[in-house]
């Protein structure tokens, strides 16, 4: 574990604070030093108010990570050993638990997602169905119909006859 001095910490700590446009994570990259460690130095240097209110804005920034970031880090991480898994998450910043959270939001969202879309699918069958139904039935109404009127037919010949044979 590397050790570093006081005055290196609030001199890193000074140039994040000093400078809108350089981020935690450019300074951490740039000197080799983990945004956790960085993270937790200012944390300490809190009780400065110039750091603070700047503090609040950088940690608002540097620890919420957008949905494709982690993606992006799931993807990464997929085929890591734990070993590996457990390095890449110190020199990212986060927890090994984290992941495994993100990856059961990803699955739960993806889940709900295709219950929704087979939702939607079986309200629009449901709908097609019903229509083939009332279809069918009037076509059963209409086939009934004609075979009772040629069932009529073929018995008023046999009463009366043919009309061709009077002919």
């Amino acid at each position: 574990m590397t050790r570093y001095s006081e005055s290196f910490k609030d001199a890193i700590v000074n140039k994040i604070v000093a400078s809108d446009s350089v981020s935690i994570r450019s300074v951490a990259k740039e000197y080799s030093i983990p945004i956790a460690t960085v993270l937790d130095w200012f944390r300490q240097a809190k009780s400065d108010p110039a750091i603070s209110k700047r503090l609040d804005n950088i940690m608002q920034e540097e620890t919420e990570l957008t949905v494709e970031n982690k993606f992006k880090i799931l993807i990464e991480s997929a085929a890591m050993s734990a070993e590996e898994l457990s390095a890449y998450c110190r020199s990212k910043g986060i927890y090994v638990q984290d992941i495994d959270i993100w990856k059961q939001e990803m699955l739960d969202n993806l889940d709900s997602r295709n219950k929704q879309l087979l939702t939607n699918e079986n309200r629009s069958l449901k709908i097609k169905l019903r229509e083939l139904e009332s279809e069918l039935r009037c076509k059963e109404k209409a086939l009934a119909e004609t075979s009772a009127l040629l069932l009529l037919k073929k018995k008023a010949r046999i009463i009366w006859g043919d009309d061709e044979d009077e002919k």
